[in-house]
């Protein structure tokens, strides 16, 4: 009698490397001012962040001109955020790592990178009287409650 021959299936990482990437698809950090955190001003931060990136009339009817410091951050680091995303993808094919975890790190690293640029950020500059109130000239910087108010949080795209 001839014997059947068999097969043997052998996981050689796919189902979790597959695991991974679709837990990778459904997640995302988010990096910015969020609405319930408070500036001392009353503002809440999300709407602050608005205002510098676009621009606003004050109370004194003065055009604050805009400072589109998200559009600065995104474009001085391009290159640096594409091969963060890869590294994020390349140990997770490697099996090193949580999605989770992966993804709080790039998005705590866009933090940091945001704060650089709202130090930064220097154009336009700010007018004689705002230069003399605070001491010096840094449009988005002044007791440094919107740069410290920056945050990352990973949220799950699945209950948006």
């Amino acid at each position: 009698m001839a014997q059947t021959p068999s097969v043997k299936d052998i996981d050689l990482g796919w189902g979790e490397i597959k695991k991974n990437l679709l837990e990778l698809s459904v997640i995302q950090a988010e990096v910015g001012h969020y609405e319930e955190d408070l500036h001392p001003s009353g503002l809440g931060m999300a709407e602050l962040a608005q205002k510098m990136e676009l621009g606003f009339v004050n109370q004194l009817n003065i055009l604050v001109p805009p400072r589109p410091f998200h559009e600065f951050t995104s474009n001085r680091n391009s290159s640096e955020t594409a091969n963060m995303s890869e590294n994020v993808v390349d140990r997770l094919f490697k099996n090193r790592g949580s999605v989770k975890g992966s993804v709080t790190t790039l998005g705590l690293w866009y933090a940091r990178k945001m704060k650089e640029g709202i130090e930064d950020f220097s154009s336009p500059a700010n007018r004689p009287y705002t230069i003399e109130r605070k001491g010096f000239d840094n449009p988005l910087v002044d007791e440094g409650d919107f740069k410290n108010g920056v945050k990352s949080k990973v949220v799950d795209r699945k209950e948006m």
